[in-house]
C-alpha cells in the first residue's frame, strides 16, 4: 500500500512539474565545429555551449555568456 502511495505521489509530483515548466527539451543545439549540433540534454557534457530561443527554459544549469537572462 505505501509503495502505491509513494508511486502516485511522484507521478502527480512529476504532472505538476510538467504543468508548470512544460516538458523537457528532448533537442538541445550545441555548439561544436563551428556549427550548431543537436543533441540530448543527456549526452552534454561540461563545457558544452548551447544555443536557446528567448523565453526557452534552458535544459540544465549554467552561465549566460551572450544575451539576456
Amino acid at each position: 500500500m505505501t509503495q502505491r502511495v509513494v508511486a502516485q505521489s511522484e507521478a502527480d509530483f512529476q504532472q505538476r512539474l510538467e504543468q508548470h515548466f512544460g516538458k523537457p527539451q528532448e533537442t538541445v543545439y550545441v555548439f561544436a565545429k563551428g556549427a550548431e549540433i543537436a543533441t540530448t540534454p543527456d549526452a552534454m557534457k561540461l563545457g558544452d555551449v548551447i544555443a536557446i530561443e528567448s523565453g526557452e527554459a534552458a535544459p540544465v544549469s549554467g552561465l549566460i555568456l551572450y544575451g539576456a537572462a
